[in-house]
């Protein structure tokens, strides 16, 4: 067999497009791969080493969802794709500059997790200022996986375009300088830049209940709408992906394989009407710019070792931060077993009971922890 024709590919990118999903997704993809002519003993040291870098353009649009029991629970006219980002808060154009880089990791191989990418982009500053260097200390580490651990770690295609999201005009507004492809001696602006580079919008029409003689798509009145007109706009973080390899056991109740989600996000603006309860809401915000403003991650400090005592819990950023796990539950629950925990601070300047304004409200330091098994009956 001649070994001189074999291939190794070192970066995929894919382009995605999403019209419409009824029951399947219809994907249309093109790929590109660059090739080279390896010999035997080069392709052995390829393992671990090459991954795949997916960058992505997508909306998805809905027309009605429906789960039936007895009735019928519908959610109409979902969309997702990019924001609108000029003071309407809603669905405008595609998701984009959004890239997923897969990797299946080695035994003890590190890789990029969380904000561990600041300090790479630390080193590419020309005169940090001293904010730079306080961020690099308490920011995320590289994580190091076990043989075999699927790792996706998301963030965005071009981190810095020279712009920041402004909260109180719901809006995108240059920052000093321009656009730039480097972060700026600033961390604050550098920050900034980085929150606003990848917004998604997510609207619904509506959700409601009907009974067992709905007909399903036909979007009628009747039954009980549970809320409507909703609209979201999330500016993101970083998300990472882990399918841990470590077989089917479970210690202490816990799945010893399971998919573990790290995503640092912040809701920039949330509308909805809750119609069953005459309750609406708007300028809804959830962050982490209050109080305590550490995520749920803890770095491992000066001396590089996880689990000592210098050990700090690692900054958000102003980002809200989810960390949670799903797997099989352990063979006496049965089911899926889903934990986690969100930790963030929630702005409501708005909120409306049967037409009249209530007033505000503003929670500091929130942190939510639970656990869960969910199984059929």
């Amino acid at each position: 067999m001649d070994h001189a024709k074999q291939y190794a590919h070192g970066k995929m990118k894919c382009r995605i497009s999403a019209i419409g999903l009824v029951i399947g997704l219809c994907i249309t993809c093109s790929v590109e791969a660059e090739l080279k002519p390896i010999n035997e003993t080069s392709l052995a040291n390829i393992t671990g080493q090459a991954g795949l870098t997916l960058e992505i353009d997508m909306r998805l649009d809905i027309g009605e969802i429906s789960y039936r029991d007895e009735g019928y629970f519908a959610l109409e006219d979902f969309a997702w794709g990019g924001a609108d980002r000029t003071g309407n808060t809603g669905v405008t154009g595609n998701f984009e500059n959004w890239k997923m880089v897969i990797d299946i990791a080695g035994d003890s191989e590190s890789l990029a997790y969380g904000f561990s990418e600041l300090d790479q982009y630390h080193r590419e500053v020309n005169s940090p200022d001293s904010a730079w260097d306080t961020a690099i200390l308490v920011n995320d580490d590289e994580q190091t996986y076990s043989e075999g651990d699927l790792v996706i770690h998301n963030t965005s295609t071009q981190l810095f375009d020279g712009t920041r999201y402004d909260r109180d005009s719901d809006s995108d507004v240059a920052l000093p300088g321009g656009p730039t492809t480097l972060p700026g001696d600033s961390f604050s602006e550098t920050m900034d830049d980085w929150r606003n580079s990848a917004p998604f919008a997510i609207k619904i029409g509506a959700v409601k209940l009907h009974d067992s003689s709905y007909t399903i798509g036909s979007k009628t009145t009747d039954g009980t709408t549970l809320m409507s007109n909703f609209n979201a706009e999330v500016l993101t973080g970083p998300l990472d992906i882990i399918i841990q390899n470590r077989g089917n056991g479970s210690t202490n109740g816990i799945p010893d394989s399971k998919i573990i989600i790290s995503d640092y996000f912040e809701i920039s603006d949330l509308s909805a009407t809750f119609d069953f309860l005459a309750l609406s809401i708007s300028g809804f915000k959830l962050h982490n710019r209050r109080g305590d403003t550490t995520g749920l991650n803890m770095n491992r400090g000066l001396d590089g070792i996880a689990g000592t005592a210098d050990d700090v819990a690692t900054e958000s950023f102003g980002f809200a931060h989810a960390k949670w796990y799903m797997a099989a539950a352990p063979s006496f629950s049965k089911g899926i077993q889903i934990a986690g925990a969100l930790k963030g601070d929630i702005d409501m300047p708005e909120i409306y009971v049967g037409g009249t304004s209530i007033g505000s409200v503003f929670i500091t330091d929130m942190l939510i922890e639970s656990k869960m098994n969910i199984r059929g009956h």
